[in-house]
């Protein structure tokens, strides 16, 4: 009988593994090289403030996020409840300079390397960030099948855009709650996205030619309104 090496009873275990977990990315292998070439170790700005909280049971790495913890759903139990990462224990504000190290998109091979308790599923953008022990992470939970749509995502977190220059724009307590992720009065809809991120779901009216937009944010306890593009009120809980 011929004897099989554990190097090769290894490699046939791991073919196994593989071949029973799919890929859960639509973007092309080639596609997926372009974009780490065109954005590995490259510097870009934080589009939005960002809450800093542990990465689920994953102590390798700092989850970045740009709704609260509690409210974000990227992980669930066998019960089909949400999953909470963990306490904020930061945030770092919009206009911050991070670089990118690593795209990590939703492959056979990555999904089955990622431990069972983070959301390992979705793309991970992996970011350096000064003054910081661990890489941070930021979850890109939809599925991008091209150059072009991944860059459309990722500029919801990431941008080239000058945003410190532009946060430096406003006046004093406007810059302050964009930094702390609070609203205040005299905010325009991109000062509000730079604290809060962006809308879950947006509701548009007129009223005699004047334009009327709630946004609503993901966990359905927050909302913004806006009178002309310009916060007139705003709430953290529905029942407010």
């Amino acid at each position: 009988m011929r004897q099989i090496s554990s190097q090769a009873v290894l490699l046939l275990a791991a073919t196994v593994l593989l071949s029973g977990c799919p890929s859960h990315t639509r973007m092309p292998a080639a596609e997926q090289s372009a974009i780490q070439d065109a954005l590995r170790h490259r510097s870009r700005q934080l589009s939005v403030s960002m809450y800093q909280s542990p990465f689920f049971r994953d102590g390798s790495y700092t989850l970045l996020l740009d709704q609260r913890p509690e409210d974000v759903d990227l992980l669930r139990n066998p019960r089909g409840e949400r999953m909470h990462p963990g306490e904020a224990t930061g945030i770092l504000p919009a206009g911050t300079n991070v670089r990118i190290t690593e795209i990590q998109f939703a492959t056979a091979s990555n999904v089955s390397s990622r431990s069972i308790m983070t959301p390992r599923f979705f793309t991970w953008v992996i970011v350096d960030v000064p003054g910081e022990e661990r890489d941070h992470v930021i979850v890109i939970r939809d599925e991008p099948d091209s150059h072009e749509r991944f860059e459309y995502f990722l500029d919801r977190f990431l941008t080239t855009d000058d945003v410190a220059g532009s946060l430096a724009s406003y006046p004093e307590p406007v810059r302050t709650a964009i930094k702390e992720k609070r609203l205040v009065e005299g905010m325009d809809v991109d000062a509000v996205r730079m604290a809060w991120g962006n809308p879950l779901q947006v509701t548009r009216d007129f009223d005699k030619g004047i334009q009327l937009d709630v946004w609503m944010f993901e966990g359905d306890k927050r909302r913004a309104s806006f009178r002309d593009e310009k916060l007139i009120s705003w709430s953290e809980d529905p029942s407010d």
